[in-house]
């Protein structure tokens, strides 16, 4: 797709390096492409993550499982456990998957996963106006303290710098995302097979990457997906520009 506005016009919620997958079946044909790319970690894989957080408190058999996709060993994952203690005390890195800067994810790549296939680096927006009214904090989150355990979501974080996106990106579309109110990844509308009913009663279809071509049928689509009748999670859908940087 062509840049659809200003960069301006829309406040960065930050940066990821996420890992597409084959479409799975369920998803059907036709109105996907065969590989997915995606925001959500329930579609796409992401590093570092918080498999590569130390504190996190999970099982090195665990750890070792996830870094193992990317093609890190013990002591690879050793030495992005390292990287990350670092990038959460400088800022570098915000719960649990989101960059500061495109160069951040540049450097994470170069150091420990330059040949793993498959690997993207993205940026996420939303438009100035949204970010006005999204929440600075997950009311949920405050009143279970998990604010002061892990700070809160990145993107939660990112979005009230009220940064534009960083220049020198590929717009690839808008992926209609739900965030909870809790530390949990966001959801994509494919967990839902959205696309699918969405074609039928809107007739808006993906484009080649897999994500609505505009903002106003992107908007469109998310209206679609908080409705009261349609079978979509209980989060509130909003439609997130992604953007694409060169490794």
């Amino acid at each position: 797709m062509s840049d659809p506005l200003c960069r301006d016009e829309y406040v960065s919620a930050g940066y990821c390096i996420v890992k597409a997958v084959p479409r799975e079946d369920w998803l059907g044909e036709g109105l996907l492409p065969e590989t997915i790319l995606s925001a959500s970690g329930c579609r796409c894989s992401s590093i570092p993550d918080t498999w590569a957080i130390r504190w996190t408190g999970m099982t090195d058999k665990g750890r070792l499982e996830d870094a193992a996709e990317f093609g890190l060993d013990g002591d690879g994952l050793e030495a992005l456990l390292a990287w990350t203690d670092a990038a959460w005390a400088d800022e570098r890195l915000r719960w649990s998957n989101v960059l500061s800067s495109p160069a951040v994810a540049r450097e994470v790549v170069a150091r420990f996963v330059p040949d793993c296939a498959d690997l993207h680096i993205i940026g996420l927006g939303l438009a100035r106006p949204r970010a006005e009214q999204f929440p600075v904090a997950p009311p949920e989150m405050c009143e279970t303290g998990q604010c002061c355990k892990r700070g809160l979501p990145g993107v939660y974080e990112t979005l009230a710098l009220r940064q534009p996106l960083v220049e020198g990106a590929q717009p690839l579309g808008f992926e209609i995302l739900g965030y909870s109110h809790d530390a949990t990844p966001p959801c994509s509308w494919l967990c839902n097979s959205l696309h699918q009913p969405v074609a039928e009663a809107l007739d808006i279809r993906p484009n080649a990457a897999g994500f609505i071509d505009t903002e106003a049928d992107a908007q469109k689509v998310a209206d679609y997906c908080n409705r009261d009748d349609v079978p979509s999670e209980p989060v509130v859908w909003h439609p997130w520009l992604i953007v694409e940087y060169a490794p």
